[in-house]
């Protein structure tokens, strides 16, 4: 355990689960945009109720983007913030 070990294995393992979780959430994204704008579409030509079930699917889906791209400018930052920082230490 001294030499790390347990921390490798804690980083192995919660690394490709939050990557897991991350292509879940994109791909929930796109299923609620396209389902959410047929769905609109079909309830306004058929007189159908649910329209506003299916505006709240898009504005999810693309509050669910929004959060994407936040998290992928935050973690490009990241590195390239680290990378600038350790450069200046050489």
């Amino acid at each position: 355990m001294a030499s790390g070990s347990l921390w490798a294995s804690a980083a192995s393992f919660y690394v490709p689960l939050t990557l897991d979780w991350f292509v879940l959430v994109e791909l929930s994204r796109l299923t609620a945009i396209v389902a959410g704008h047929m769905a609109r579409r079909r309830a306004k030509r058929r007189g159908l109720p649910g329209r506003w079930w299916a505006l709240a699917a898009i504005l999810t889906g693309w509050l669910c983007a929004l959060y994407a791209l936040l998290v992928i400018v935050t973690a490009v930052g990241l590195v390239v913030g680290l990378a600038v920082l350790f450069d200046h230490m050489k």
